[in-house]
């Protein structure tokens, strides 16, 4: 069940669901595992885009996530996982430059049967908007996806976007059309661990990219 409450200025979605696994050979010996879990998820932005807009321009958002799984419920184990991050935007200079930081962390406690873990590292950042696998914090741009695994995970997104050059073409009745390119300087920082933070152990990866939508 995903209710939305959405106002002029900002939005609310709250989630309850009840979600049945089954993986088939997961469970030790060929036997499958079966992973029934309560979650549960709650989303607030009052962020805005605009009709020119490369990406969210002014205000916030903020997600938490919360996921426990139960042997009442015909799990073999018992585990608790929790997630939340926040986001700020802020025009930057020209118009629709923006200036977006995330945060976020992660952490699973439990059964290592069915204990969640979290994967960090890649480029790839679109996901559903509540994430309960591995990657809803991976956003570390210049390794590998996934490359990294942990218990706990923490994570830090610093970009700047601009606009460079607006197009509003295509070619002929060919479904392809250009709209805009823009420029993009980002600043990563994130780590995945099982047992204790070390500051030593933060990874941190920096550069740009041109992309055009």
């Amino acid at each position: 069940m995903s209710v939305p409450f959405r106002r002029v200025r900002f939005s609310h979605v709250w989630l309850s669901a009840l979600e049945y696994e089954r993986r088939a050979g997961a469970g030790g010996e060929g036997a499958d595992l079966r992973r029934p879990a309560l979650r549960f998820g709650w989303e607030f932005t009052n962020a805005r885009e605009y009709g020119y807009s490369i990406s969210r321009e002014q205000g916030l958002t903020a997600l938490v996530t919360a996921e426990h799984v139960r042997r009442s419920l015909g799990a073999p184990g018992r585990a608790d996982a929790f997630t939340a991050e926040v986001g700020g935007y802020l025009p930057a200079g020209t118009p629709h430059a923006v200036l977006a930081l995330r945060a976020g962390a992660g952490t699973s406690s439990g059964d290592e049967q069915v204990r969640r873990v979290f994967e960090l590292g890649g480029a790839a950042a679109d996901r559903a908007l509540f994430d309960f696998g591995a990657g809803p914090l991976r956003l570390l741009r210049g390794f590998r996806s996934g490359e990294f695994i942990g218990r706990h995970v923490a994570l830090v997104n610093l970009d700047y976007r601009l606009p460079l050059a607006r197009f509003e073409r295509g070619y002929g009745t060919l479904p392809v059309f250009l709209r805009t390119a823009h420029a993009s300087l980002f600043l990563d920082a994130g780590h995945a661990w099982d047992r204790r933070f070390a500051a030593a152990d933060v990874k941190t990866s920096a550069g740009s990219s041109c992309p055009a939508i």
